[in-house]
This record gives C-alpha cells, sequence and structure tokens, in this order.
C-alpha cells in the first residue's frame, strides 16, 4: 500500500496502526488451543471459503482431519450449506464460530495454533495483522496483499484446493499426497495419488 501511495501521489506515506496490540496469550489465560486453524473472515466470495472448505475436504478424504475454525453469520453459513455438508460428510473437522467483538478478538487467536487465508484478494488484510501480533503461525495465500503484511510460514495457490491441502500437510509435516519410484533407468519419479 505504501508503494502505491508513493507511486500514485509521489509522496511518502505517514504509517499509522490502527489494530490494537494483541499479545500472544498464555495457555492459563485462556485455556487449551481448541483449533489446529483459524479462519477470520466474512463469507463474500473473494474470501474464498468453497475453495478452503473443498481443500478440508481433500484432507479428510485422505485420512487428515485437523480442525478449522470460520467466522461465518449465520446468513454467510447458509450460503456455505452445500460445500460445508460435503466437507463434513468426508469427515472434516470445520466449527462455525460466532461473530466476536474487537475485545473478544485476543481470546478467539489464543484458541487456534495457526491462521489459514485463503482469501483472493484484500485492501488491507486486518485479520493477518491480528493473527501476527496473537503470535500465531500463519499459511496463507501467495499474493502480494499477504506479503505486504506478513511473512506465512507456508503459502498456496488459493485458486486451487490441492495447493491449500499441500500446505497445510507441509504445515503439519505430514507426507505429501505422492508416491515415489524408480523408473527403469533407476531415477527416482514422482506420480501423484488420484484419489
Amino acid at each position: 500500500m505504501a508503494s502505491a501511495v508513493i507511486k500514485a501521489f509521489n509522496q511518502e506515506p505517514d504509517i499509522y496502526p490502527f489494530t490494537p496490540q494483541l499479545s500472544p496469550a498464555s495457555k492459563a489465560e485462556y485455556g487449551s488451543k481448541s483449533l489446529d486453524f483459524l479462519y477470520v473472515a466474512s463469507g463474500e466470495a473473494h474470501k474464498n471459503h468453497i475453495t478452503l472448505l473443498a481443500a478440508w475436504e481433500r484432507l479428510a478424504m485422505s485420512g487428515l482431519k485437523p480442525s478449522l475454525g470460520l467466522t461465518l453469520s449465520a446468513c454467510d453459513a447458509a450460503r456455505f450449506e452445500a460445500p460445508l455438508r460435503s466437507a463434513r460428510s468426508a469427515g472434516a473437522m470445520i466449527e462455525l464460530l460466532p461473530l466476536r467483538s474487537a475485545e473478544e478478538m485476543p481470546e478467539l487467536y489464543a484458541s487456534a495454533r495457526a491462521a489459514i487465508y485463503p482469501s483472493l484478494f484484500e485492501s488491507f488484510g486486518l485479520p493477518l495483522i491480528e493473527a501476527k501480533a496473537a503470535g500465531l503461525p500463519i499459511i496463507a495465500a501467495e499474493r502480494d496483499y499477504v506479503r505486504d503484511l506478513v511473512d506465512p510460514v507456508e503459502t498456496f495457490d488459493p485458486t486451487s484446493e490441492n495447493s491449500i491441502a499441500r500446505a497445510v500437510r507441509r504445515y503439519l509435516r505430514q507426507p505429501t499426497d505422492r508416491i515415489e519410484i524408480l523408473n527403469a533407468k533407476g531415477l527416482l519419479v514422482k506420480l501423484r495419488q488420484n484419489k
């Protein structure tokens, strides 16, 4: 954003924080972590919930079932009923979380082990800053808006459920969904399993 201001106005911008300072919460303060991953976002299409739910379904079908918390209003959740039902029927552990006030956000972030952010684009991306301030590892779309704000521990192509699932697997240090064989010349060949 700072680069865009410089380019548009030929002037160095002044940068001010506008999010409350969140500090990593201790287990004693908020209890144990109840979610493996947390996605703080409203339900607009560019937030990319459908691809994220497809990735969680793919993970569950392969036997990996990390929990995922989504902050969706009842109206937004209703729009994702079919992909949510499909993912859950595959065994995916997905929890719809009630909307929180700004004062309740530190507790929400403290309940998660990591943040995931598959949004296709953002004008800013406040949840990324909040997750970073709360000390959460961030797995996010490989997009410029992400890199403008944070350095994620893993990235993925947000248009690909396979890429999202693989990034989650890498973060969890789980085997990939490929098999390796030696070809007739003794060279290592990697083949993707069709699941």
